[in-house]
């Protein structure tokens, strides 16, 4: 069963680098938190021996606006301004 699975995955906290991610979910999205928690690539995973020193250092100095900004160039003047890219964002102002 789901909770039989659930209770099989070790509860492991993401490293420090990624642990606001895990709790940035917020109790907003049921179940967000634990899924990140029970992703082997945030947490047991989530080392020097598995990733490159490059890899960590590139998903460490990114997150979701990194992202959009990236393929959404034009998102850029008003993503600039988010502290979280699922948080509702401000309009830009005109010509921006």
């Amino acid at each position: 069963t789901c909770s039989e699975r659930a209770a099989a995955v070790p509860s492991v906290s993401p490293p420090p680098e990624r642990r606001s991610l895990a709790h940035a979910a917020g109790p907003s999205r049921p179940g967000t938190s634990r899924r990140l928690r029970s992703d082997r690539v945030f947490t047991t995973d989530y080392t020097p021996d598995v990733h490159t020193p490059l890899g960590l250092q590139w998903v460490n100095r990114n997150d979701m606006r990194t992202v959009l900004m990236r393929h959404y160039p034009e998102l850029a003047p008003t993503l600039v301004r988010a502290a979280n890219a699922f948080a509702r964002w401000q309009r830009a102002a005109a010509g921006a």
